[in-house]
């Protein structure tokens, strides 16, 4: 493994002697004694020491001490890869040792937004140092995850193959490893369409699957017997409560045992519940003996009286530690959540009961990806899903459209947030024993979790599959429904709907004429943050035109709907998703699914707030939507719509009050969306709760909104307005410039005397011909005011760019362009020079590319000409 620095497991604390080490120091005592005794004494001295040496595996196990688990995700792997039809060298192979070997950290992902389909295969691997304290302890090698096929080699021993990407596995890598320096893992992925046919899922399906170790990896370190951590890489512990009322529940754990040991031990096996508060409540204690290197399962059953009721938004979490103990010596403990809560979903009566009480199940989906680094999510980039989730007020998520970590599952327990798990099932796979496997590990992995509402066999896919894998499911676990999302299967309990009214179907189901019913699994409309229309012209054309004004169309509708009281047909609403993420839809042939709350980077757009209001009435919301849309040429009366749960709201602008509306007011209007379905043009509008809207005309030029409610939660924006019929321009206050002109009159200037934004569009054309926006801003034009212009690199679009400084200040320009170098001439020439290190924004095919920054001192009335067109940039004035 030429080029690899040996680099050891982080310290794992333990003082005694490991059982081997134990051992081989006892027989090489006894071997020396023997020689030097005289030999009538030794039948008496053999039988003695043969004594002697029968409870040393007792002996070592209890210096074992309970489990260790020591993180291998972080930096100090490298990998390399291949591309089909190329394929990977073999391992201790010349090639293998001479291929391109790059450093990266773990987790990660072969895979880019820019490189969709290629590579798809690659090797990890990484050289380790195995510390002498963990001798004489069993050793496994745990995977959250790989996508799609890992072959696993410690030392050069081939392991074995796991298939799946999203389900956890473990190896035995005990007899592989060695005392010290030295011990390489390598690891082959394989995520090449015709290997992984036989995967739930494989790649014949619109989201995307992030080749490569996308999820951790471990050492486990435990006593030769242990609580088993071979069951389908499972806790090895499972946990039914039943029977649960307010004034009691019954329990029941079963405990699966594995030894390494050649002789029988006798063990206790104790259970003890912990309380909310952490509190012990339960005790339940059992006697086993397990054999020579054997697996064995203890089942503890109880009862608890009063348990504090799990129940979303409101999660009473228990937790069950069960530790296992040999002559009185902790050997092995584990502590796993659980909760007392009863769900009951009746399909026909379109019902969810919670604890015998109806609940009405809002919320969202949400893909485990994001947009710099696909799937593989460090623990604090996932949590930022859920931190929205919180902030939103959800009470149900579904976890498309495959296993997803138990991180997020660990999440929706603390939270009070139920959920949907999937077992991959989502297009054309095929029943087989690896979709066997993968099921079987979803439910073993995750059965403890008491936010798992349910388990799903499938999404929008052939029904002979999820009828394959209902017995499995059922027969994993007979205490939680199994369903399908929008498919046929006639042995699984209930089926929910994916339905996009207003979006997708051709016009059959308008905005106007739908009202949500059932359990409603996905539903929305897409909208792309750097593209706008009036609100009274919105309409779309899926994949190519999806303004923001159009997703808050169909949200109102919806959202009003959904929420309203009188609408009792209605048990769960989920929208579609939390936020975008990859498919080949928008801006193809590498898009971006635009339904989310949110933008792939996380940002909310208005349909988040308005979804807020209706989500926690009573914690204050006031939001400006179409602030985005910062420069507008439609209509000069467009007005300004505030989403807000207020009982009332004041809009001041430029500073004079306009007037205060109460909340209920807001009827959509109509406009060219309604040519999409015949029937939403003869119904009447609908009337839409937490919507504020003012038809009030603007001035030209620069607008400063502000909406205020009674307590005084508030929202400002700047909105620059050149249509016609444009109210007198104001006076401009302290304007960083003197003059703007353009070269090129297809191709306007304006100046926003307003701080630049994250995740804001770049340019001015906001009509879905320019997407190029910010990702996160350099911190030196944090403040900065902008100069807009439509996007330069369009056919027709250059210009020159030139303005005269009111006062001394820095200008900067950032521009896509190579990392590296002085930057362009015109820049040079202009006295411009680079600072900082790259950063990133997206092009006009939303994609992340690398941008430099650019500056120069400018001083008071000197005038600045930049020509602007061979790559994308922005002028900005500090």
């Amino acid at each position: 493994m030429s080029g690899l620095k040996p680099g050891p497991i982080p310290e794992t604390r333990t003082t005694a002697p490991g059982y081997a080490y134990a051992v081989l120091r006892r027989v090489l005592r006894i071997a020396v004694y023997l020689y030097e005794m005289p030999q009538s004494h030794l039948p008496t001295a053999l039988l003695t020491f043969a004594l002697l040496l029968h409870p040393l595996p007792q002996r070592a196990l209890a210096q074992a001490g309970p489990r260790q688990q020591t993180l291998l995700t972080g930096p100090g792997w490298q990998f390399t890869a291949a591309s089909a039809p190329e394929t990977l060298p073999a391992l201790g192979t010349p090639e293998y040792t001479q291929a391109a070997w790059q450093p990266i950290s773990l987790p990660h992902t072969f895979n880019s937004r820019a490189s969709y389909d290629t590579p798809d295969q690659a090797w990890y691997r990484r050289d380790f140092t195995l510390p002498g304290p963990l001798h004489g302890k069993r050793l496994y090698l745990v995977f959250e995850g790989v996508t799609s096929v890992a072959d696993v080699y410690v030392n050069g021993q081939h392991l074995g193959q796991h298939r799946g990407a999203f389900t956890r596995f473990v190896f035995d890598i005990t007899g592989a490893v060695h005392t010290g320096p030295g011990n390489r893992l390598a690891v082959q992925v394989d995520d090449r369409v015709d290997d992984i046919k036989d995967l739930l899922p494989n790649k014949t399906r619109l989201y995307k699957l992030w080749g490569g170790i996308p999820r951790k990896v471990w050492l486990l370190a435990t006593s030769p017997i242990a609580i088993d951590p071979t069951d389908f890489a499972s806790p090895g512990v499972y946990i039914t409560p039943s029977n649960v009322t307010a004034a009691s529940a019954a329990l029941s754990i079963e405990v699966l045992l594995r030894s390494t040991l050649p002789t029988a031990q006798g063990l206790s096996v104790t259970a003890t519940l912990l309380d909310p508060a952490g509190k012990p409540v339960k005790t339940l204690t059992a006697k086993a003996t397990i054999s020579p290197r054997e697996r064995a399962s203890v089942i503890l059953t109880g009862a608890i009286d009063h348990p504090q009721l799990w129940a979303p938004l409101a999660p009473q979490l228990y937790h069950v530690r069960v530790d296992v103990l040999s002559a009185g010596k902790l050997v092995d403990s584990i502590t796993q959540p659980t909760g007392f809560r009863t769900v009951e979903f009746r399909w026909k009566d379109n019902e969810a009961l919670v604890n015998g009480q109806r609940v009405r199940l809002y919320g969202a989906n949400v893909h485990q990806d994001i947009e710099e680094k696909g799937g593989s999510l460090s623990d604090d980039e996932l949590l930022e899903s859920f931190t929205l989730m919180t902030d939103l007020g959800v009470n149900f998520m579904r976890l498309p459209h495959y296993p997803h970590l138990q991180l997020e599952y660990d999440q929706c327990d603390a939270r009070g947030i139920l959920c949907w798990p999937e077992d991959g099932h989502t297009n054309d796979e095929l029943w087989g024993p690896t979709a066997q496997q993968i099921v079987t590990e979803m439910v073993k992995q995750n059965y403890n979790h008491p936010s798992l509402a349910l388990w799903s066999a499938g999404n929008e896919a052939a029904p002979a599959l999820s009828e394959a894998a209902e017995p499995v499911l059922r027969g994993l676990d007979p205490t939680r429904p199994i369903v399908v999302a929008n498919m046929r299967c006639t042995t699984c309990d209930f089926r929910t709907a994916n339905t996009y009214p207003g979006w997708y179907g051709g016009g059959k189901t308008g905005i106007r004429d739908y009202t949500p019913t059932g359990f409603i699994t996905e539903i929305g409309a897409g909208g792309v943050v750097t593209t706008h229309t009036d609100y009274n012209q919105a309409d779309y054309k899926v994949d190519s035109f999806e303004p923001e004004e159009y997703q808050q169309l169909v949200a109102e509708n919806h959202f009003s709907k959904a929420f309203d009281p009188a609408n009792a047909k209605l048990g769960m609403f989920l929208w579609w998703t939390l936020r975008d993420f990859s498919d080949v839809k928008y801006k193809k042939p590498v898009g971006i699914n635009s339904k989310g709350l949110t933008t792939y980077a996380g940002d909310k757009k208005d349909v988040y707030y308005l979804y807020r209001s209706f989500l926690r009435p009573a914690e204050p919301t006031v939001h400006i939507t179409s602030q985005r849309y910062f420069l507008r040429r439609g209509a000069v009366d467009n007005g300004i719509k505030v989403y807000s749960n207020a009982k009332s709201l004041t809009l001041t602008l430029n500073g004079q009050l306009v007037s205060t509306l109460a909340n209920g007011l807001y009827t959509q209007p109509d406009g060219p969306y309604l040519a999409h379905n015949g029937k939403d043009a003869t119904l009447p509008a609908p009337r839409v709760p937490n919507v504020f809207y003012w038809p009030v005309p603007l001035h030209t030029g620069k607008n400063t909104v502000v909406a205020t409610d009674s307590l005084g939660h508030r929202d400002e924006a700047t909105i620059y307005f050149y249509g016609p019929n444009g109210l007198p321009e104001l006076a401009a206050l302290n304007s960083p410039l003197k003059s703007l002109t353009s070269s090129n009159a297809a191709n306007p200037a304006y100046l926003i005397d307003a701080p630049i934004h994250p995740q804001w569009p770049i340019y001015s054309d906001l009509d879905a011909t320019a997407d190029n926006s910010w990702n996160r801003l350099p911190a030196a034009i944090e403040g900065a005011r902008w100069i807009a212009l439509r996007r330069v690199t369009k056919t027709g679009q250059a210009t020159t760019l030139s303005f005269t400084l009111a006062h001394s200040a820095t200008v900067y320009v950032a521009e896509t362009a190579a990392p590296d170098g002085p930057g362009p001439a015109w820049l040079t020439e202009a006295k411009f020079a680079a600072i900082g290190e790259p950063f990133l924004w997206r092009d006009n095919a939303i994609q992340l590319v690398p941008a430099r920054l650019y500056t120069r001192k400018a001083a008071a009335g000197e005038t600045i000409s930049l020509k602007l067109g061979d790559q994308d940039a922005i002028v900005l004035v500090k």
